[in-house]
This record gives C-alpha cells, structure tokens and sequence, in this order.
C-alpha cells in the first residue's frame, strides 16, 4: 500500500480558508456588484443615457414647457423616478427596484411617451459585463492575498 505522508496542517488551513473566502467571496461580489449597478445608473440618469450608452431621446416642447422647473432634462423634472431607484443584494443575486408606478412606462416606452431605459435588461451590456468582471477579478485579488 502506497500512500502520502507529511504534515497536512497547511493544507488543511488552506482549505478552511478557502471555505470561507467563497462565502465571503460571494456576499462580497454582490455588495461590490449592487454598488457597482448603483453608480452605473445614478451616472446614466445624471447623462441622460441608456445603459447600453445610447442617449434618451430629448423631451418635446410640448413637455419642457409643461414641466415644473422648465428642465429639458429627460426623467428629471422632480428627480423623484430617479431617487427611488433602489439596488439591493442577497446570496442570490442583485435587484433594482423602484416602486414608481410610472417607471417601466419611461423605461421601455407606451404610446406617445419614448422608451428611456435605465434599468438594463437581459443580456446586460458588454461595458456593465466588463465593469462588473472587474469588480469581481478586484475583489478576487482583495481575499486571495
């Protein structure tokens, strides 16, 4: 009989460790994942852009002229669509959320109101894919020291 013989105690550790470090691996990518979205759409509201990088289309005359403050700024009259986008994370994933009832109105457009998207959808675009490849190869970096 064959057989392996040593001191496996650093092994073991290693092991340990890396039992753990995928729980925190995990919880760690979703909090750097919802802070990462988070930015991403606050800065599109901010550039008046879709997440794909495309620009909202500019509001009517019609509609600056109605608007409470005169802003030509699409989604921004109040702010209040914007304030309420709210991004949260679990073991399962990253959510965004908001609970204006008008928002998938303004994110995926009905009759004479554009789409303006904010929330991405499926699949995510190539620049959120590669920001969050890199928030997750950062904080791969971060536990495995």
């Amino acid at each position: 009989m064959s057989g392996v013989r040593g001191d496996f105690r650093a092994l073991s550790e290693l092991i340990t460790k890396l039992g753990r470090a995928s729980t925190e691996v995990r919880d760690g990518c979703a909090a750097a994942f919802a802070e990462e979205i988070r930015t991403r759409v606050t800065d599109d509201f901010s550039a008046a852009r879709a997440p794909d990088g495309s620009s909202w289309r500019p509001l009517s005359p019609r509609t600056i002229a109605r608007r409470r403050k005169g802003s030509t700024r699409p989604l921004l009259d109040t702010g209040r669509l914007r304030n309420s986008i709210h991004v949260t994370h679990d073991a399962s994933g990253v959510y965004v959320q908001t609970s204006v009832v008008y928002a998938a109105t303004h994110n995926f457009g009905r009759d004479a109101i554009p789409a303006r998207p904010f929330i991405p959808s499926d699949p995510l675009p190539e620049s959120w894919q590669r920001a969050l490849e890199e928030t997750a190869e950062d904080l791969m970096e971060h536990v495995l020291k």
